[in-house]
């Protein structure tokens, strides 16, 4: 994994990166997409992030997931930090975070609100 202390671009985003630091405006969040392993619910959802650069779908897992969704809005800058990445077997790029030290709000009125489409979940292939 290589560890990058420093504010990342969603451009700059490759597999085996962690620590990364994102810092963008919410454009979707996902409902609750739950999944059970060893017969514990791990709550998942999907924050929709841009910045400059492009966007991407950042997954959000476990306790953090519920708390996301009540602190959190469409049109929010979040900053987002203990991110990583790891691209699956058929190249996939998928952002994962399961820990956050701060999120930083501000709501951008601009922002149209649409319909989260969970066959349209943005990912990029290596």
């Amino acid at each position: 994994m290589k560890y990058n202390p420093e504010r990342t671009f969603i451009s700059n985003i490759e597999d085996s990166m962690s620590h990364l630091y994102l810092l963008g405006q919410i454009t979707a969040i996902s409902p609750d997409m739950p999944v059970i392993e060893n017969n514990e619910v791990i709550h998942r959802r999907v924050l929709r992030i841009m910045d400059t650069s492009g966007q991407c779908d950042v997954t959000v897992w476990r306790n953090l997931a519920n708390k996301v969704v009540n602190t959190c809005n469409v049109g929010h800058l979040v900053f987002l930090n203990s991110v990583e990445t790891q691209k699956s077997d058929n190249g996939v790029l998928y952002i994962n975070i399961m820990t956050l030290f701060s999120v930083k709000t501000r709501r951008f009125p601009d922002i149209p609100k649409f319909k989260f489409d969970l066959n349209k979940i943005v990912t990029r292939n290596l």
